[in-house]
């Protein structure tokens, strides 16, 4: 997905951006871990974190892939004057950024702990993500993480900031800084090394920059599949998708890999997943370690459709005309109830895009549109995989 420059997290239809100087974090949070506290996620969604402000709890998102921090505009009323105006890249291109004085957070539902930021900026932009924005209030970035050791066990779904890294700093690959955000080397299609930010804050696979992917594609390295339309409440939009040959880091390489053209080269929340993870930021290194699905290949839309939530409800996005949706009969809009007798609203969306990303598998799904609910046998496509 196309991400903002200031802020690589998920995009509200309105929000204010919290922008932290490099001594924000005061002396007495920063030295205190947040210990003896999970923090639990479903597999495939992005990450909590309870938060008080003002006096009351929110969940924040937890992204890597973001500079500072973001607080929904709810609290816009309650952060008194506008400090300084600054320019900044957003979705809808460069901004004038309203900054206010930023509210004390207090982080963790059992040893709290105190954050202090310098900065709040307001602007609306458009939204991007296919979550139910109104499940996040807000996002918490590098900013906070950036004197942390955060541990994201993937397989038991839950993240945990420790106190001290639990593997040597040998054992680790070396993360490295752009913009403030931390980014790991890895090697496309077996040339030479690249930059990958590692960003939690995205549902994508890996994504390539425009220019490495036009580059692959045209050397057949890349095979294309159906663009990605992705849509939401308030916009589609448009990436184009491919099969990589292969891409490695630290001791690990795997083979048709699932891509999509972006701004930068990243490891999403899907790639990463394959992993559990150990990011030593004061130490520049992370630890990447098998799990369970190490060996699981790429999510891949056999399907021909992506889905989004709003307010609760599972809704079919754009459907392409060639696909296995468009010859059963299903329509942009159509309100998703069930996947196999599993109501949508008790399972993530990137289950309901796994169990479509099955090759030769049925699925019996449940939509409903004009107020009218039928059943619908999907058989999704067979396509093998284009490197051997």
């Amino acid at each position: 997905m196309q991400r903002a420059s200031l802020c690589c997290a998920a995009i509200f239809s309105s929000i204010v951006f919290v922008v932290l100087s490099r001594d924000a974090i005061s002396e007495e949070s920063s030295a205190r871990p947040i210990a003896s506290e999970r923090f639990h996620f479903r597999h495939g969604e992005k990450i909590p974190l309870p938060v008080s402000i003002f006096g009351d709890k929110y969940r924040l998102m937890l992204d890597t892939g973001c500079t500072g921090c973001v607080l929904d505009t709810q609290f816009r009323d309650r952060l008194g004057a506008v400090v300084k105006v600054e320019v900044a890249g957003t979705p809808l291109g460069l901004k004038n950024l309203e900054m206010f004085a930023a509210p004390d957070m207090l982080v963790g539902e059992k040893n709290r702990v105190l954050v202090r930021l310098d900065g709040v900026v307001a602007c609306d932009p458009i939204s991007l993500t296919d979550d139910d924005s109104d499940t996040w209030h807000g996002v918490l970035g590098m900013q906070f993480l950036k004197s942390r050791v955060l541990r994201i066990h993937f397989d038991d779904s839950y993240a945990e900031f420790l106190s001290s890294a639990s593997f040597d700093r040998d054992d680790g690959e070396k993360l490295h800084y752009k913009r403030g955000v931390p980014y790991v080397l890895a090697r496309i299609s077996k040339d030479g090394y690249q930059s990958f930010l590692i960003d939690t804050g995205s549902d994508s696979n890996v994504a390539i920059s425009s220019e490495e992917f036009t580059r692959l594609l045209r050397k057949g390295r890349i095979v294309s599949t159906r663009p990605q339309i992705a849509s939401t409440a308030a916009t589609e939009v448009f990436v184009r998708t491919g099969i990589l040959d292969s891409l490695e880091v630290g001791s690990f390489s795997f083979k048709n890999v699932a891509v999509e053209e972006a701004d930068n080269n990243l490891m999403g929340l899907q790639f990463l997943g394959k992993f559990n993870l150990e990011m030593d930021f004061p130490n520049q290194t992370v630890f990447f370690r098998p799990g369970r699905r190490i060996d699981q290949p790429d999510r891949r839309d056999r399907a021909g459709f992506r889905v989004y939530r709003v307010k609760g409800k599972t809704f079919v996005g754009h459907v392409h005309a060639d696909s296995a949706a468009s010859a059963v009969g299903i329509k942009q809009g159509d309100e998703m109830q069930s996947v196999d007798a599993v109501a949508a609203v008790d399972i993530s969306l990137a289950e309901i895009h796994e169990k479509l990303s099955e090759p030769g598998a049925k699925r019996t799904l449940i939509l409903r549109r004009d107020g009218v609910s039928r059943k619908v046998v999907l058989p999704l496509e067979n396509t093998p995989d284009p490197f051997r």
